[in-house]
């Protein structure tokens, strides 16, 4: 059976979205568990794998930018999205 096109395998690397430190640049890799109702509102709300999010704040709640949006989520529901951090210099 075909690996799922829009899922990938989540390596040594992945961290879930509630651990990102706040002005950190991800991709996402995954939302789990795929088809829950929680899965699918946030994909309503454009968090899908492949996107690039900007972690703004982790309190009270995660803030998250997603191109010119910017969305708040429950950590809980943080947990649920697996993310890889992008490669950023601050040289």
């Amino acid at each position: 059976m075909p690996d799922h096109p829009r899922i990938r395998p989540a390596g040594d690397d992945a961290v879930t979205l509630d651990r990102v430190q706040p002005g950190a640049s991800c991709r996402i890799l995954q939302v789990t568990p795929e088809g829950s109702p929680s899965a699918a509102r946030l994909e309503a709300l454009g968090v899908t794998p492949g996107t690039r999010v900007r972690l703004v704040q982790r309190r009270p709640t995660l803030v998250l930018e997603i191109g010119g949006t910017t969305l708040a989520i429950e950590r809980d529901l943080g947990r649920t999205i697996r993310v890889r951090l992008e490669n950023t210099s601050s040289a």
